[in-house]
C-alpha cells in the first residue's frame, strides 16, 4: 500500500464512530484499529495475530511503554519483537473498551496494569461475543475499513491481510 492509504486506513480506524448514525453491531473500531496496527508493526500472518494470547506479551520494559510479543508462526517458529509506545496504547485503549463490551477478564488484576485483568491463555483479540478472533473476520473487518478509508483502489484481490505484511516489508526495506 501507499503511505498515502497506509494513513488514510489508520486515521479512519482512530476516527470516532458518527454520532448521527448508529454503528453497525459488529463494528468495534478500537479492536480493528488496534489489530491493523498490530499487524503493520509486526507483519504477523493474520493467523498469527489471531493466535496472540496474553501471556504472549511481556510486561513493559524500564521506560513503562514498550512491551515484548511472541509471535507463533509456520512450523512454530518464535519469533520475538518489541511493541513500540504508541502500538500498547492503541491495544491498552481496545483493552479498555473490551472490559465494558464483553466484560471477558478473568485474571489477577495488578494495580495500574489493564494486562493483567486477562489470563495468560486468553486470546488477545476477540469478536463480538467474545470467540477469538479468526483470518476471516479479520479479513472482513479489514475489507471493511478499506471501504470506509476509500482506498479500495489499493486493494489487493483476496489477499488483504497479506498485503499488509508486504507493506510493511516495503516501508522496512
Amino acid at each position: 500500500l501507499p503511505t498515502e492509504a497506509v494513513e488514510a486506513l489508520l486515521a479512519t480506524l482512530a476516527a470516532e464512530d458518527n454520532p448521527d448514525r448508529p454503528p453497525h453491531p459488529r463494528r468495534w473500531r478500537e479492536r480493528d484499529h488496534a489489530m491493523v496496527l498490530t499487524d503493520l508493526t509486526t507483519a504477523a500472518r493474520a493467523s498469527e495475530l489471531c493466535g496472540i494470547n496474553f501471556g504472549d506479551i511481556t510486561a513493559p520494559y524500564s521506560d513503562g511503554q514498550a512491551r515484548q510479543l511472541l509471535i507463533r508462526g509456520k512450523g512454530r517458529k518464535e519469533r520475538s519483537l518489541t511493541i513500540e509506545a504508541p502500538v500498547v496504547q492503541v491495544l491498552e485503549k481496545y483493552l479498555r473498551t473490551r472490559i465494558h463490551r464483553e466484560g471477558d477478564n478473568k485474571g489477577t488484576p495488578r494495580e495500574d496494569d489493564i494486562w493483567s485483568l486477562w489470563a495468560p491463555e486468553q486470546a488477545l483479540f476477540i469478536q463480538v461475543g467474545g470467540k477469538r478472533a479468526t483470518p476471516g473476520m479479520f479479513y472482513r473487518r479489514l475489507e471493511n475499513a478499506y471501504k470506509e478509508a476509500g482506498i479500495t483502489a489499493h486493494r489487493a484481490d483476496g489477499a488483504l491481510p497479506h498485503q499488509l505484511r508486504h507493506t510493511v516489508a516495503t516501508m522496512l526495506a
